[in-house]
């Protein structure tokens, strides 16, 4: 389906939110996956230490786990099942400032 609208030249994140994918990078993850490169495995507290900023990418996730569970009310995205143990975490890390990237 992806396949003839990249060949054509369409815009990839057009396709990746016309096909449901919430980014252009989980588009481009299940190309991986469907081609047999695997994603890394890495543990959140290492991967935040890869950044000069780590508390920036934990506004970054706030703001993105509010976008998952509040964008498909307004038509953006499909509806995604989420926990509510990561409801309440995602509660409790706003309650902690982690509130920069909110929509």
């Amino acid at each position: 389906m992806a396949l003839p609208r990249l060949a054509a030249g369409e815009p990839v994140t057009r396709i990746a939110l016309d096909l449901g994918y919430e980014s252009p990078g989980a588009f481009a993850t299940m190309f991986r996956r469907q081609l047999g490169e695997q994603c890394e495995n890495v543990e959140l507290i290492d991967y935040l230490h890869r950044w000069p900023d780590p508390q920036l990418i934990l506004h970054l996730m706030v703001g993105d786990m509010q976008r998952i569970m509040v964008y498909p009310e307004r038509g953006f995205q499909c509806r995604q099942n989420v926990p509510e143990d990561v409801r309440v975490a995602h509660e409790a890390l706003i309650a902690l400032g982690f509130d920069k990237h909110l929509p």
